[in-house]
C-alpha cells in the first residue's frame, strides 16, 4: 500500500501528519519542481458536506491575507489520490499538504470554498503562505498546499516538558508580537479567524535562524466587519467565548449573535496558556465537566484571569494574577495581567475591542527593557520603561518592583554611578544596552542585609507503581521530566545569582576606589585653594593695615584659620586614611576574598552542566517510555528494560533534586550571607565617603564666600586709596595686552602663577584670564614681566618672573595642513624621512605581531624514534577509571575523595565492608564505550570489534575479545580487553585502528588529581595488568583521558626480537609473564612476614587482613615496593616483545594548549621506553631574539639618525655643563688675551726704564 499522494505540482506522504482537524488534515509535502518543503491541507468527507460558499471561504481568506505572521498560501490544487506529507513534483521542495476527509465534503459548497477564498486574500509574514490549491487526481476534491513550518505548532512547544510551566519571557514577547501582527492583518482585511488556539499557530524557522510564528488553519475563517454579527459556531471548547460555549457545547438555546470580538477571548486564553503552560479555566475532570467550565467563565468577577476547581464539586479558586511558577518577570507580568483581564472579559459592556487590544500590545512591545540586579534581594528584575522616560521615571519603575525609594537607590553600571553615564534628562532610549548577564546593579542605602529570594515550592517527582502500565508510566515520566527541567532552570538561576553577586561586590569596590581617588584630588585642590586665599588675605591685610577694613580682615583671618584647620583635620586627613586603607592596601577586597575562599560556587562545580546532563537523561527515559506506549504490548525483555527506565527516572530525579537542594541553593545562601557581612562594612565606608564629599563641598562654598568678601574689601581699598590705583597705573601692563589683542593671540599664564591668580574671579585651573583692568589691580609684588612671541613686545621689568605671555594658536586644520605642506616642499628630505620612517614602522609592527603569534601558538615539530618494519600481533588494553570511589563510604572513615596514598587507608575497616562496595557503578553510563579495534589499511581487511558497557554487562556484544575485570589499590576497577585471535599478523604500514570514545559524566571536583578519567594501558595479550612497580616493569601509562575529551588514535605495533645483545636469560613460553612473576614475588615478600594479604593481591594464597594491626603493617609495607629488587625474583624476560605506537588523528583537544607536551607514548614490556612526541620549535629565547632583531632593524636603519639621537640625548643631559664649560673657556681665553696684552706692554716699556736706570748709574 502506497502512502504517497499528489496533485499537479506537489507530492505528500500520509504518514507525515502535521495536524488534524474536524474537516481535514495537514501533511508535510514537497514541491515537485524546486524541492521546497510545504504544508498541504486536505479535506475529509465531513468538509465536503458543508455549503459550497463555506468550503470556498478558507481559500478566499488565504488569498487575501499577506502577512509575516500568517501562514502563506502557495497554491490550491486537486488531490491526485489522498492526503499527506508531500513534495513539489518539479523541484522536490518539501511542502505541507492539507487534505479534506469525508466529513468535510458533507459541508455546503460555499462553506467548503470559504477557506480557499480566505487563503487567497491574506499575504503576510505572520500568516502561513498559501502555495497552491489543487485538485486531487483521484477525484477526492481539493487540497491546500502551504509552506512547511518545521518548528511545529505552538501547542507542540507547550506540550514539551521543558515548557510545562510556560515559555520564557523573550519567547512570550515574540509570540505576542507575531500573533498580534497576524491578527491585525486579518482585521485590516475584515477577516475573523474563529478558531484561534496554540495548535493553529505554527513556528517557522527562517534561513537566517530567526523564529517567526504564523497563523494557520482558516477553515473557520470568514469575512466579517467589526460589528457585523454571525450565528454559525466554530472553534475549540477550551478557547471558545462563554456565549459560544453555552450554545455550541451545552446546546442551550441562545438568542445572542456574535461579532469578530469573540476572537479576543480566544487570544486571551492562548496568551495565558503560553505564559503559564496551563489553560486559565480548569474544572475538575476537564472537558467532561462542561457545566462547571461554563460556570467558571461566566461567574468570575471583573479582572479575574483564571479559575480552577481542584476537587469534584469543590469550590472554584479564582485569581487575578499569574501563578507563581510563571516564567515572566514581575515587570512584564504587570503589563500582561491587565491585557489578559481585558481579553478574558465575558461581559458585553466591558468586553474589549480590537483597537484597544492593538493599542495595548503596541504599548507593551514599544517599551525598552532595562535589566537590573537588586543586590539586597539577590534577584534580577526587568524594568519596562517608555523610551521617552527620564531618570526620575526609571527610578520610580524600580521603586514599584523593589520598594526602594529613589533617594535610597545606588545604581552602578560598569563600576560607575548611572548618573555619570546618563544625566537626569537623558531619555531611556539612549541608555546603555543591558541584558540578564550584564545588568545595572542596584544597592539600597536603607538596607544593609542581603538574602536570596524565596522560591515557590518545587513540584514533587512522581512515584511509579510497581506494575507496568505503558500509558500511565509515560505520563508520569513526562511529569518527572517537567520537574527536572524546573530544577535545571532554578540551578541556572542560582548559578547566575552567584556570579552576579560576586560581580556586584567587585563593582561596588571599584566604585568606592574611584570615589576615594576623586575625593583625594578634590581635597588636595581644596587645600591648595585654601592656601591661595590665605595668601590673598595676608596681602590685603598688609595693604589695609591702617584703614577701616583692618577689623574686617582680622575677622576674616580668624574665620579662614578655623576653616583651614577644619579642612586639614576634618577632611584631608580622614580622606587620606580611607584612601590608604581601601585603595592602596585594598583591605575591602581582601576581606571579600577571604570570606569566599572556601566556598564552592556553582560555577566551579559545573552544576549547570550537571543539571543539563541529568535533564537529558530524564528526556531519554521519557522518550523510551513514549515508544513503549506506542508499542502497546511489551515482550518480557522489553518489560525489563521498561522497568529499568522507570528506575532511571526515579534515581535521576533524586539526583537533580539533591543537586539543587543540597549542592547549589545552600552554597548560594552562604555566598549571600558573606555578601551581607561584607556589605555592612562597605556601606559604612560609602556613607563616610558621602559625608566627606558633602563636607568638602561645604568648605569649598565657605572658601568661595571668604574670597568674595576679601575681593570686595580689595575693591573698597581701590576706591578709597589712590596709591593702589597708582601702583596699578605705573605697571603699564596695558600695552602688552593690547599687543596680544591686536595680534589675535591668546594670553597665557605660567603654571607657577596659576594658583596665585588674583583676578576679579576665583577660578583656578581655567584657561580664561583677567582683563587689563583686573591686572592693573594687582599689588605691586604680583606685577610681572610680560613676554610675547611678537617681535615688538615690550618688557616692563627685567627682574620679574615670566607670568604672562602672548602665544599664537592656530585652530584651523587647513591652515595647519598648509603650514606642514610648505615645510615638506621647502625641505624634501624631511618628507622622505617621514615616509621611510612610516614604512619601517609598519614592517616592524608586522614582525612583532608574528613574534607574539608564534609565542602564543608555537609551530609544532613531530619527533619519532622508531621506524621498524616487522610483523606485529594484537595487544591487550586495560582501562582503569580513576577515581570511582563512593564518597559517603570514604567520608565515614575520614578518607579523602581519592585515596592516592596508602596512608589514608590505615583506619579503614576492611573486615566489615566489602571492597566492591567502594566503587560507584552508577557513574558509568550505557553510552560510555570504546569501539572499533582491529586491522585497517585495506578495504578487504577483517575488523574485530569490542563494545564494552560498564555497569550493565561484562560480556562483549561482539566476538573475539575477552574481558577480565579486577580491583586495584590505586586505580580502582580496571578492565582488560584481550583479543582471542592471537595468531593474527599484520605489517606495520597497515597497523591497527583504535578509536577511544567516551561520554563520561562531568565532575564537581576542581583539583586536577581528582578529575575522573580513564587510565589507558597497552600491553601484550599474555601479560596481566598490575599496578605495582610501574616504573621498572616497562609498562608506561599510554593516555589519561579526562572528561570532555574525544580522541581518535591510530595505533601501530612492531614485533621486537630481544635475544641479540642480552646477557640475561629469556624464555619463549607464550604463557610466561615477567610482570606477573615480579608482581607475585613482590607481594609474597610483603605478605609472608605478616601472614595475610589485601583484596587487591590476586594470586597470593593468604587470607585477607582482618584487623587494624595487620592492615596497617600491610599498608606500610606496600609503600616500600619501590625498594624491592626485582632482579632477585629470578623472573625471566620474554625473548620477544612488542613496541606499540599511537598517533592522535583528531587533534582538537591538544591544539587548544599553548605549549603542547608529549601527547602519545610508545612503550612495550621490556626495560626500554621510547617516546613519540610533539614539541614546539619556538621558545622564549627565540622570541627575545626576534624582538631584538625587529627593534634593531628599526633603530639601525640610519646611522646618521642614530647619531642625531645620541647627540640629542647628550645635549639634554650634559648641555648645561657643556655650555658653562665653553663659557668658562671663552672667559679664560679672554683673560689670557688681556694678560698677554699687558705683558707685551710691560715688555715694551722695560727696556726704556732699564736704559734710564743705566743712564743714572
Amino acid at each position: 500500500m502506497s502512502f504517497l499522494r499528489g496533485s499537479a505540482n506537489y507530492v505528500w506522504c500520509t504518514t507525515s501528519v502535521l495536524g488534524k482537524g474536524a474537516t481535514g488534515a495537514v501533511y508535510q509535502g514537497v514541491n515537485k519542481y524546486n524541492g521546497e518543503a510545504v504544508a498541504v491541507k486536505t479535506f475529509n468527507q465531513m468538509s465536503h458536506m458543508r455549503p459550497v460558499q463555506v468550503q470556498m471561504r478558507e481559500f478566499e481568506v488565504l488569498k487575501r491575507v499577506r502577512h509575516e505572521n500568517i501562514v502563506k498560501l502557495l497554491a490550491i490544487e486537486d488531490d491526485q489520490e489522498d492526503r499527506g506529507k508531500g513534495v513539489n513534483k518539479h523541484n522536490g521542495e518539501a511542502v505541507a499538504v492539507k487534505t479534506f476527509n469525508q466529513m468535510s465534503h458533507m459541508r455546503p459548497v460555499e462553506v467548503q470554498m470559504r477557506e480557499f477564498e480566505v487563503l487567497k486574500k491574506v499575504s503576510h509574514e505572520n500568516i502561513v503562505k498559501l502555495l497552491a490549491i489543487e485538485d486531487d487526481q483521484e477525484g477526492r476534491g481539493k487540497v491546500i498546499v502551504m509552506e512547511l513550518c518545521t518548528g511545529g505548532s505552538l501547542f507542540n512547544l507547550l506540550d514539551d516538558p521543558e515548557n510545562s510551566y510556560g515559555l520564557p519571557a523573550q519567547e512570550f514577547r515574540l509570540v505576542l508580537e507575531h500573533l498580534t501582527s497576524g491578527i491585525k492583518h486579518l482585521r485590516d482585511n475584515c477577516l475573523v479567524h474563529r478558531d484561534l488556539k496554540p495548535g493553529n499557530i505554527m513556528k517557522f524557522i527562517s534561513e537566517d535562524g530567526q523564529t517567526i510564528y504564523k497563523l494557520t488553519d482558516f477553515g473557520a475563517a470568514r469575512e466579517l466587519k467589526d460589528n457585523q454579527p454571525f450565528v454559525s459556531l466554530y472553534g475549540t471548547e477550551e478557547y471558545l467565548h462563554p456565549d459560544m460555549y453555552e450554545r455550541a457545547v451545552l446546546r442551550r438555546p441562545v438568542t445572542k449573535t456574535f461579532t469578530a470580538n469573540v476572537d479576543l477571548w480566544s487570544i486571551g486564553v492562548t496568551l495565558f496558556h503560553v505564559a503559564t503552560g496551563n489553560l486559565p479555566f480548569r474544572p475538575y475532570g476537564g472537558r467532561r465537566n462542561k457545566a462547571t467550565m461554563h460556570r467558571i467563565t461566566t461567574e468570575k468577577a471583573a479582572g479575574v484571569i483564571s479559575g480552577s476547581q481542584l476537587s469534584e464539586d469543590g469550590p472554584i479558586e479564582y485569581s487575578n494574577v499569574l501563578p507563581a511558577h510563571c516564567h515572566l518577570s514581575s515587570g512584564l507580568q504587570e503589563l500582561v495581567t491587565p491585557l489578559l483581564a481585558g481579553l478574558l472579559e465575558e461581559s458585553q459592556e466591558r468586553m474589549w475591542m480590537f483597537d484597544q487590544y492593538f493599542e495595548t500590545v503596541t504599548n507593551i512591545l514599544s517599551k525598552k527593557v532595562v535589566h537590573v540586579f537588586y543586590m539586597n534581594k539577590s534577584s534580577s528584575i526587568e524594568v519596562y520603561a517608555d523610551e521617552d522616560d527620564v531618570l526620575y521615571n526609571f527610578k520610580e519603575h524600580i521603586k514599584l518592583q523593589t520598594d526602594v525609594q529613589p533617594e535610597s537607590q545606588i545604581l552602578l553600571l560598569g563600576s560607575e554611578h548611572l548618573e555619570k553615564k546618563v544625566d537626569a534628562s537623558t531619555l531611556v532610549r539612549g541608555y546603555p544596552k543591558t541584558d540578564v548577564d550584564s545588568p545595572i546593579f542596584l544597592y539600597s542605602t536603607d538596607n544593609n542585609n542581603v538574602i536570596i529570594p524565596n522560591e515557590p515550592e518545587l513540584p514533587k517527582f512522581p512515584s511509579f507503581p510497581n506494575s507496568v502500565s505503558v500509558e500511565n508510566d509515560a505520563s508520569l515520566a513526562k511529569v518527572g521530566c517537567s520537574v527536572g527541567h524546573e530544577c535545571k532552570r532554578r540551578i541556572e538561576k542560582y548559578s547566575r545569582m552567584d556570579r552576579l553577586l560576586k560581580v556586584g561586590v567587585n563593582e561596588f569596590i571599584e566604585m568606592l576606589k574611584y570615589s576615594l581617588i576623586a575625593l583625594v584630588e578634590k581635597t588636595k585642590h581644596l587645600g591648595d585653594m585654601t592656601a591661595v586665599v590665605a595668601e590673598l588675605s595676608e596681602t590685603v591685610s598688609v595693604i589695609g593695615r591702617n584703614t577701616d577694613c583692618s577689623k574686617d580682615m582680622s575677622a576674616i583671618s580668624s574665620r579662614l584659620e578655623s576653616l583651614k584647620l577644619n579642612v586639614t583635620s576634618g577632611i584631608i586627613e580622614p580622606t587620606y586614611q580611607l584612601h590608604r586603607k581601601f585603595v592602596v592596601d585594598e583591605s575591602l577586597n581582601a576581606e571579600w576574598k577571604s570570606a569566599i575562599r572556601d566556598k564552592k560556587c556553582p560555577c566551579k562545580t559545573r552544576s549547570v552542566e550537571r543539571a543539563k546532563h541529568l535533564t537529558e537523561r530524564l528526556r531519554d527515559s521519557w522518550q523510551h517510555l513514549l515508544r513503549d506506549r506506542a508499542t502497546r504490548q511489551l515482550t518480557y525483555n522489553d518489560e525489563q528494560f521498561h522497568a529499568l527506565e522507570k528506575i532511571k527516572v526515579a534515581e535521576t530525579g533524586k539526583r537533580i533534586k539533591s543537586l539543587l537542594n543540597d549542592d547549589v541553593r545552600p552554597v548560594v545562601a552562604q555566598i549571600a550571607e558573606c555578601v551581607a557581612d561584607w556589605y555592612k562594612h562597605a556601606q559604612t565606608i560609602y556613607v563616610k565617603v558621602q559625608y566627606l564629599e558633602k563636607d568638602s563641598n561645604s568648605c569649598s562654598h565657605s572658601l568661595a564666600g571668604i574670597h568674595d568678601h576679601i575681593f570686595q574689601i580689595k575693591e573698597d581699598l581701590r576706591n578709597d586709596d589712590g596709591e593702589i590705583q597708582n601702583i596699578g597705573a605705573n605697571a603699564q601692563v596695558s600695552p602688552q595686552f593690547s599687543l596680544c589683542q591686536e595680534t589675535h593671540n591668546n594670553i597665557r599664564v605660567s603654571k607657577t602663577y596659576q594658583k596665585a591668580y588674583l583676578g576679579a574671579r576665583f577660578v583656578p585651573y581655567e584657561p580664561m584670564y583677567p582683563s587689563v583692568v583686573e591686572i592693573k589691580a594687582f599689588p605691586d609684588f604680583y606685577l610681572t614681566e610680560i613676554q610675547s612671541y611678537h617681535p615688538n613686545s615690550i618688557s616692563l621689568s627685567p627682574n620679574r618672573s615670566n607670568v604672562f605671555s602672548c602665544e599664537k594658536v592656530m585652530t584651523d586644520f587647513k591652515e595647519i595642513f598648509k603650514t606642514k605642506a610648505k615645510g615638506f616642499v621647502t625641505d624634501p628630505k624631511k618628507l622622505v624621512r617621514y615616509v621611510v620612517l612610516l614604512i619601517c614602522c609598519v614592517v616592524v609592527i608586522f614582525q612583532l605581531s608574528e613574534c607574539f603569534t608564534k609565542l602564543y601558538r608555537p609551530p609544532i615539530t613531530t619527533h619519532s624514534h622508531f621506524d621498524l618494519n616487522e610483523t606485529i600481533s594484537y595487544p591487550a588494553l586495560t582501562f582503569c577509571r580513576d577515581p570511582a570511589y563512593k564518597e559517603d563510604v570514604l567520608k565515614s572513615y575520614n578518607l579523602s575523595y581519592h585515596p592516592k596514598f596508602s596512608s589514608s587507608w590505615r583506619n579503614f575497616d576492611f573486615n566489615n565492608v566489602d571492597l566492591d562496595d567502594l566503587f560507584k557503578k552508577a557513574t558509568y553510563e550505557k553510552s560510555e564505550f570504546f569501539g572499533q579495534y582491529g586491522l585497517d589499511g585495506s578495504p578487504n581487511s577483517k575488523f574485530y570489534f569490542f563494545h564494552f558497557v560498564i555497569g550493565v554487562s561484562r560480556k562483549c556484544e561482539f566476538l573475539d575479545v575477552d574481558i577480565v575485570s579486577g580491583i586495584y589499590f590505586n586505580y580502582g576497577q580496571c578492565h582488560t580487553m584481550r583479543p582471542l585471535v592471537t595468531t593474527r599478523r599484520s605489517w606495520k604500514n597497515h597497523g591497527y585502528s583504535l578509536i577511544l570514545l567516551h561520554t563520561m559524566e562531568s565532575t564537581d571536583e576542581t583539583h586536577s588529581e581528582n578529575v575522573p578519567g580513564w587510565h589507558v594501558f597497552l600491553h601484550e595479550a599474555k601479560e596481566n595488568f598490575t599496578e605495582i612497580n610501574m616504573e621498572t616493569s616497562g609498562r608506561v601509562e599510554y593516555m589519561y583521558i579526562k572528561s570532555g575529551e574525544e580522541l581518535e588514535i591510530k595505533l601501530t605495533a612492531t614485533h621486537f626480537n630481544m635475544k641479540s645483545g642480552r646477557d640475561r636469560t629469556c624464555t619463549d613460553d607464550i604463557n610466561h609473564s615477567a610482570i606477573q612473576c615480579a608482581e607475585i614475588c613482590q607481594w609474597t615478600k610483603i605478605t609472608d612476614p605478616i601472614g595475610c594479604s589485601g583484596p587487591w593481591m590476586p594470586g597470593v594464597d593468604l587470607p585477607y587482613c582482618n584487623n587494624y594491626t595487620d592492615m596497617r603493617q600491610l599498608l606500610a609495607s606496600y609503600q616500600t615496593l619501590a625498594d624491592i629488587n626485582v632482579s632477585e625474583c629470578g623472573c625471566a624476560d620474554p625473548c620477544k616483545s612488542v613496541i606499540y605506537s599511537a598517533y592522535v588523528m583528531n587533534r582538537g583537544p591538544f591544539e587548544k594548549q599553548a605549549v603542547p607536551s608529549s601527547q602519545v607514548w610508545l612503550y612495550y614490556t621490556s626495560k626500554m621506553i621510547t617516546v613519540f612526541e610533539e614539541r614546539p620549535n619556538y621558545d622564549l629565547t627565540q622570541f627575545v631574539a626576534d624582538m631584538g632583531g625587529s627593534l634593531g632593524f628599526l633603530l639601525g636603519l640610519s646611522v646618521l639618525g642614530l647619531i642625531k639621537i645620541l647627540e640629542k640625548i647628550v645635549s639634554l643631559i650634559f648641555g648645561n655643563y657643556i655650555r658653562k664649560h665653553q663659557e668658562k673657556a671663552k672667559a679664560a681665553k679672554l683673560d689670557e688675551n688681556k694678560d698677554s696684552d699687558l705683558c707685551s706692554t710691560t715688555t715694551l716699556e722695560l727696556p726704556h726704564k732699564l736704559s734710564q736706570s743705566n743712564d743714572k748709574k
